[in-house]
């Protein structure tokens, strides 16, 4: 069954994001593929703010992370952003955790943050 997806709209830039919801999808993440197009990602979305935490594991290609904590119902701040994180090397463990407990993680095409210009404190338009 495919993930549920979502629709992400900052600086007038829409990523339509598959959204993980379930220990399974929130597990894998992007693992494992091979590519993600510039207006794709992957929005990972939990019950509550937390202080989760990512890790390139099984990753092909970089990414940036983008932490969000959401303000309301079809609003979310940026809490902060990794940029161009690379896929791990054998046997190397780096993990990524948020400056403080967020609600929702989106995974990007890497520098694609630097690109459009995103930024901590920004407030970001969702739709699940």
């Amino acid at each position: 069954m495919p993930n549920p997806k979502a629709t992400i709209t900052f600086n007038n830039f829409t990523i339509n994001a598959e959204v993980a919801n379930t220990f399974w999808s929130l597990s894998r993440g992007l693992s494992g593929r091979e590519s993600l197009a510039e207006n794709e990602g992957m929005l990972f979305t939990y019950n509550k703010p937390q202080m989760t935490y990512f890790w390139m594991k099984g990753m092909n290609f970089p990414i940036d992370i983008v932490w969000l904590k959401k303000i309301s119902a079809t609003q979310a701040q940026v809490i902060g952003i990794e940029s161009n994180l690379q896929p791990l090397k054998k046997f190397a463990f780096v993990y990524y955790y948020p400056e403080e407990p967020v609600d929702m993680v989106l995974e990007i095409q890497a520098n694609l943050s630097n690109t459009i210009g995103l930024t901590s404190g920004q407030v970001v338009d969702f739709s699940l």
